[in-house]
């Protein structure tokens, strides 16, 4: 993913370097060529310390309300495909799907995930906040699939604290 793009804007700097007009816009894209260029770099060097693979990364962005964290996965179904876990201290909230598990590592890392955060996910799951956190998304799944209705859900709920 890194070098395809990094590539198209090589390319599409020095096409519009030579107007004088399009001088801003030839800026824009060398910065974020070396933008990408410096996060390519990174995930070579993610990967290579960690044993030569992206599976098993975890890593942390710190958004304005607090951290947040990724873990790097694979596909269960055995496809090959690369899964990014996005979670708090709470619990996990959602996942995407990736042709590998190095593109998924490259998208966690233009989304901001750029700093270490081995055993980050492990450490939280034996919290309590993670616990009722579990125990919420449970309940929404159970409601939303009509197993309980929305009076079972919101006492379910209260029953977590």
């Amino acid at each position: 993913m890194f070098s395809d793009r990094i590539e198209y804007l090589t390319q599409r700097a020095d096409h519009v370097a030579s107007d004088p007009q399009k001088s801003a816009f030839a800026a824009h894209l060398t910065a974020e060529r070396t933008r990408l260029d410096d996060l390519r770099r990174l995930s070579e060097q993610v990967i290579a310390s960690n044993g030569g693979t992206a599976v098993g990364v975890e890593l942390a962005y710190q958004a304005p309300n607090g951290t947040r964290y990724c873990a790097i996965l694979e596909e269960p179904d055995s496809s090959g495909q690369g899964r990014i876990v996005y979670f708090d201290a709470d619990a996990l909230h959602r996942h995407q799907v990736h042709r590998s598990p190095a593109e998924a590592l490259e998208q966690a890392l233009t989304q901001g995930y750029v700093e270490r955060a081995n055993g980050t996910m492990d450490r939280l799951a034996a919290t309590e906040a993670w616990r009722r956190g579990l125990a919420y998304s449970e309940l929404v799944g159970r409601y939303a699939s009509g197993e309980i209705d929305a009076q079972q859900f919101a006492a379910e709920v209260r029953k977590l604290g």
